[in-house]
């Protein structure tokens, strides 16, 4: 009667999901998919019962995952806007971030692999390998599980383990129990997360002394994302000594992954070099910390309860250490890979705030608190998971008549592919996902029709409808909040651009007033701009287009178009 109920469930929430549109047909396809894998894992595999718990909180989590997903915000267009460019060099060729970007930028190799596929297809690229990421990340956790206590352990708690990451990826801002607003998993495809798991996996073959694999997986990260490969290539070594690893292996494993990742550590080491004597208007530390990322890079601007949050867990995560026993190398390996990030979050501290030095703001150092979150919940799901082993082989002579046989396994795989098809059916034709790529909205048709292709307009900077104007409006942008320029000097003339948009003297700023830029109602003042305050930007960098709302007071010239409560003038005066 269980084994029937269970494949009822099932069918009855792929049904739903294919019933119901919006938020409700993206829940229910993910509890379809949920409950056809639960049926795949009963009826397919022989388990013991005690599973259950572990997977049907993984499967919670992977519900409430699959609704999270989302492809149309803002930072997709930080790589669209570059791979428009590389798949037409005639692209969006008044785009100041896409102009100065083009030739090196955060995800230079990120943006060529995506750029292989046609744009309309991208968010379904998107989804795909978020998931192979997620599932991904689910594996390296039972492997290190398994390593650092047994099979059996890891069984149970590599899926706890998943859903408490899943559970808590967005807590605050991103990432519970770390700093520097910095998560494991992520809502949409990112690169460093992508890159993450990638160096993950070094980690753990690299302690396993298979270095020459291990080389490969951490250049390959470094490609992805330039900081996460360079956290890897200072972490990783270090704690493969502490693990016993040969320091002619571990250099092998260094010069591996330099080799791999030379094609874009070259082109950053070009770059940086031709910066050096340069003496722009702002530092990196002020343009991408203070102002654009203070919440990865400016400790001191961080929430007091972050700091609470993650300094309990940390605590507690000493503790599910101190208590596992027998030590092994791996164990060695990972509190050596715990202290160092440690040392390497306080040098990001003292040489972003305290002696402020670009190259050290440049490497993102106090990024790696991720890492000891990661740690931690190993344990923690370890000692957790031999909990319930305990418990269980206590009551476990009251539930043996639970059992499971094998009678309904052939009906397993096809409820699980039917749940899986279901799943991404409803993500790829509905708005939950938002899979399928949007029309131009009006006023971004009309601005291709009013302007030539290689337009320049200013657009409200901050984030909103604007964010993905550059996108489908085809027409390059003056300036945006969100696409910041790494590479070069360029962070320094972005800032400068934004806030001549709202005519503020940035320059005379300290770094706690340019991050109280943020506070300013940025809409209200970009709309009261007259027209001498935009003839003289036309004039200092190309600007050929003006959107602004209609309803505000305008000494300039009568707009060449009008839609949805917003003008576009055209500054040319032509």
């Amino acid at each position: 009667m269980i084994r029937l109920a269970t494949v009822l469930i099932a069918a009855a929430f792929a049904v739903g999901g294919m019933t119901f549109a919006g938020e409700t047909g993206v829940a229910l396809s993910g509890l379809a998919i949920a409950s056809a894998i639960a049926v795949a894992a009963i009826y397919l595999m022989t388990i013991p019962p005690v599973l259950f718990l572990p997977l049907s909180a993984v499967f919670a989590g992977l519900t409430v995952w699959l609704q999270s997903f989302q492809v149309r915000g803002f930072n997709y267009m930080i790589y669209e806007s570059l791979i428009a460019r590389i798949q037409d060099p005639n692209a969006l060729l008044g785009d100041y971030y896409v102009n100065v970007s083009i030739d090196l930028n955060g995800y230079f190799v990120y943006a060529h692999l995506l750029a292989l596929v046609p744009m309309d297809t991208l968010p379904l690229v998107y989804f795909t390998v978020w998931i192979v990421v997620t599932v991904a990340i689910g594996w390296f956790i039972y492997c290190a599980i398994d390593r650092v206590f047994d099979r059996h352990t890891a069984m149970i708690a590599a899926p706890i383990v998943l859903a408490f990451m899943l559970a808590t990826y967005r807590w605050g801002r991103f990432g519970a129990f770390t700093l520097g607003d910095n998560a494991l998993l992520t809502n949409f495809a990112q690169a460093q997360v992508e890159a993450l798991a990638f160096a993950l996996f070094g980690f753990l073959l690299l302690i396993q002394n298979r270095w020459i694999w291990a080389g490969l997986l951490v250049g390959a990260a470094t490609l992805f994302h330039l900081n996460t490969g360079q956290h890897a290539l200072l972490i990783w070594p270090i704690a493969a000594l502490a693990a016993g690893i040969r320091l002619k292996h571990i250099a092998g494993f260094i010069a591996i992954a330099l080799v791999v990742s030379l094609p874009y550590v070259g082109l950053a080491l070009a770059d940086l070099i031709a910066t050096l004597g340069q003496e722009p208007t702002f530092s990196y530390i002020e343009s991408s910390g203070w102002f654009r990322h203070p919440h990865h890079l400016i400790p001191s601007t961080w929430a007091w309860e972050a700091y609470l949050r993650a300094g309990i867990f940390w605590v507690v995560g000493a503790i599910a250490y101190a208590l596992k026993f027998p030590k092994k190398p791996i164990d060695h390996a990972l509190l050596t890979l715990v202290i160092v990030s440690f040392v390497l979050f306080a040098g990001a501290w003292i040489f972003v705030e305290l002696i402020p030095i670009d190259f050290a703001a440049k490497t993102q150092l106090s990024r790696v608190t991720v890492l000891i979150k990661i740690v931690i919940a190993i344990y923690l799901g370890g000692h957790l998971a031999r909990a319930i082993q305990l418990g269980w082989n206590k009551l476990r002579p009251r539930f043996e008549t639970l059992q499971i046989t094998g009678r309904w396994r052939p009906a397993a795989l096809p409820l699980t592919v039917l749940g899986l098809a279901l799943v991404l059916a409803a993500g790829a034709t509905r708005d939950g996902h938002g899979l399928v790529r949007r029309a131009p909205t009006p006023l971004e048709s009309a601005a291709m029709r009013v302007s030539p292709a290689d337009a320049v307009f200013a657009v409200p900077p901050r984030y909103g409808q604007f964010a993905v104007f550059t996108l489908h409006a085809k027409r390059g942008v003056f300036a945006d909040v969100k696409r910041f320029p790494f590479q070069g000097t360029h962070g320094s003339e972005w800032l400068e651009r934004l806030c001549a948009i709202v005519d503020e003297p940035c320059e005379t700023f300290t770094p706690q007033q340019i991050t109280a830029l943020h506070r300013i109602n940025w809409d209200e003042r970009y709309n009261s701009q007259g027209i001498a305050h935009w003839q003289k930007l036309a004039e200092r960098y190309g600007i050929t287009h003006l959107i602004r709302k209609s309803n505000v007071e305008w000494d300039g010239p009568a707009p060449v178009a009008t839609e949805g409560g917003y003008d576009i003038v055209d500054l040319r005066g032509e």
